[in-house]
């Protein structure tokens, strides 16, 4: 994929998160030859289950967690999370954005059963965390859906918050919670929603079965979400959703 696309990505920035296949490509030796497409500066870490790091552009704190490195009993490590924790106490930016793999809230098979150990942990020692330190959107990967949760809170709770439309994309203003999305699969593997999901939790939550895409414009207390899908072989804007900041 990246061969064919080298003429569009030699042009602009990729900052990649460590997924499930960095670590299983080429008989476990994935996150090493990840590393070798590209050139971070990431915190000393033991790399040999991917990487975490974070940067900041455009008045934006992007953190990119690994949700590899993780304990036998599918906890993240120690080490990773006193990291995380001191990223988002120092940060000073206007807004932050949290990437990782695995999900925290999610309607597919990965994020919502109630045997995925990894998903549980992780939602139970992150999503306060995150709650905590405000951050603004959690990216997610894994289980190739369409989804956005409403704001959440304390306790894994969603706060409902007043909301404002501005040219046709409606913003929530001033949300006391994390958004958490997913926005489908770039490349192939179409997923279905697999549990029934909370409708307090999600604003929408849906499969997809072509490439999907989302599309952020951050511009001085706005964040512009595109959520885009080339079904016709052209990009088509799927969703848009926003968020506002007046404080």
């Amino acid at each position: 994929m990246i061969d064919g696309n080298f003429g569009y990505f030699a042009g602009i920035p990729t900052m990649a998160v460590s997924g499930n296949h960095d670590t299983t490509y080429k008989s476990g030796t994935g996150s090493g030859e990840t590393l070798k497409h590209f050139n971070y500066s990431i915190p000393e870490q033991s790399t040999g289950y991917g990487f975490y790091y974070s940067y900041s552009y455009g008045g934006v704190k992007f953190i990119m967690v690994n949700t590899n490195d993780l304990t036998s009993d599918s906890k993240l490590k120690a080490d990773q999370l006193k990291w995380l924790e001191n990223e988002l106490k120092n940060k000073t930016e206007r807004w932050t954005i949290v990437a990782l793999h695995n999900p925290l809230y999610s309607p597919g098979k990965w994020g919502s059963g109630p045997s995925n150990t990894i998903a549980l942990n992780l939602t139970a020692q992150l999503s306060d965390l995150f709650a905590k330190y405000k951050v603004d959107v959690v990216l997610q990967g894994h289980d190739h859906m369409i989804s956005k949760t409403n704001p959440i809170g304390k306790n894994g709770l969603a706060v409902r918050c007043n909301t404002e439309k501005i040219d046709g994309v409606t913003y929530s203003v001033n949300p006391q919670g994390v958004i958490y999305v997913m926005n489908g699969p770039a490349g192939n593997q179409s997923r279905s929603v697999v549990y029934e999901h909370d409708e307090s939790i999600y604003d929408y939550a849906e499969g997809s079965n072509v490439c999907s895409w989302a599309e952020f414009e951050i511009n001085g207390d706005l964040i512009t979400v595109y959520v885009k899908n080339a079904s016709s072989g052209t990009a088509v804007t799927q969703k848009t959703w926003g968020i506002k900041k007046t404080a």
